[in-house]
């Protein structure tokens, strides 16, 4: 449930140090903050991969990353919107569409 590395393709192992310690669902509703989440990662990958893609010239691409959080539910303080739950990463998809139309 809380993997201590993902493996990826081209760099191997990543590192996932806040998994690397006693982890459960209880310890991660008190505190998720304290824990990584491989979404954050594929995100973080993703955006990476579009920044790169956008700055590289007119050559079309296509991008799919597909999320799935296996949760049990419970949480209570989800975000209403998107954009409630990492507005920076938002700010930054939305300025490269924007940059990718002009």
């Amino acid at each position: 449930m809380y993997p201590e590395t993902a493996d990826t393709v081209k760099e191997g192992d990543v590192e996932l140090p806040l998994n690397q310690k006693n982890r459960s669902r209880e310890l991660c509703m008190a505190h998720p903050s304290q824990y990584n989440y491989t979404t954050d990662l594929f995100a973080d990958r993703a955006l990476h991969w579009l920044e790169t893609q956008a700055s590289g010239g007119d050559k079309p691409f296509f991008a799919y990353v597909s999320f799935t959080v296996p949760h049990a539910g419970g949480w209570g303080t989800q975000p209403q919107n998107p954009e409630q739950g990492q507005p920076g990463k938002w700010k930054k998809v939305q300025n490269l569409v924007t940059k990718m139309k002009s």
